[in-house]
Formats: C-alpha cells, sequence, structure tokens
C-alpha cells in the first residue's frame, strides 16, 4: 500500500492510495497517463451528448465516464423504438444497472 500521484493524459493530478505489488501499482500509474481523469472525460461526454441530442447524464465523474460506454454500446445495439426510449434516461447509475 503507498499513496502515489496519478498525472493523466489531461494533465490533472490526483493522489491516491495503491495497493497490491509494486508493479500493479506501477501498470496503474501507467494506464492513467493515457487516459483523461474521470471529471475530464465527465465534462466530455456531457458535451458530446448534448452535440449528437442525448440528454447529460447525471451522477459522480466516475459514473459518468462509466455509463457513457455503456450508453453508447446499448444504444448502437437497441432497436430503434428501444433506443428512443433509452436514449431519455440521464441517471448515470440507471445506465450502470441496464449494462450489469
Amino acid at each position: 500500500m503507498a499513496w502515489n500521484t496519478l498525472t493523466y493524459a489531461c494533465g490533472c493530478e490526483d493522489r491516491v492510495q495503491l495497493y497490491g505489488k509494486m508493479t500493479d501499482r506501477e501498470k496503474t500509474i501507467e494506464r492513467a497517463s493515457r487516459h483523461d481523469c474521470p471529471v475530464c472525460r465527465a465534462k466530455k461526454t456531457n458535451e458530446a451528448a448534448r452535440a449528437n441530442g442525448l440528454p447529460e447524464l447525471v451522477g459522480s465523474p466516475k459514473q459518468i465516464a462509466w455509463a457513457s460506454d455503456i450508453r453508447s454500446r446499448v444504444l448502437a445495439t437497441a432497436d430503434p423504438e428501444k433506443a428512443a426510449k433509452l436514449a431519455l434516461i440521464t441517471s448515470a447509475k440507471q445506465w450502470i444497472e441496464i449494462g450489469r
């Protein structure tokens, strides 16, 4: 267990406590450098949703980032009638439940 500073691709930093082997912690640190932080990812997700006529997702930044991936996948594979109903869901928590 150790405290580490993650520097994300967007330039944001986060101090987190990582557990496990040193190699696993290093992988987590390296992975963070390839992705935007949850807050920036949530902002980009909601901007893209507005541009595509979808409502913004509501929840924590981590929930929004996770739910946006689920929403894209589900809406792409659902039949048009079901997709129209699902597209109205704004709760990130509900999208996460749908994805399970």
